[in-house]
């Protein structure tokens, strides 16, 4: 199964997301593990039905996990950690699915 991937390095390069490129789930899992150790950097991820889910680096080096749900004018988010964070993507299918991540919350934008 190959996603969808885009991603910001503040101290290197990035890939926008109206730019994604294609990778595998493992190939992904290893570039998070180089991206996400910098405060604001992030990677976002989109499945074949253009969902997307987002890891973003916060201050304290937690990482905010960050679904947006448009239509519903808000994203389902939680903290964790990176090991966190790599196991909900070591878990995801074809498609992202909110139900199957644990401690989401919903917030309005």
């Amino acid at each position: 199964m190959r996603y969808q991937y885009f991603f910001t390095d503040y101290e290197g390069e990035e890939i926008l997301a109206d730019n994604e490129v294609a990778a595998s789930k493992e190939e992904i899992i290893q570039f998070m593990k180089q991206i996400l150790l910098i405060k604001d950097n992030f990677l976002g991820i989109i499945d074949q039905n253009d969902l997307c889910i987002q890891f973003m680096v916060n201050q304290d080096h937690s990482i905010l996990v960050d679904i947006p749900i448009p239509e519903l004018d808000g994203s389902y988010t939680k903290n964790t950690t990176l090991m966190g964070a790599l196991q909900i993507v070591h878990e995801l299918d074809a498609m992202i699915q909110i139900e199957d991540i644990d401690n989401l919350q919903f917030e309005k934008w």
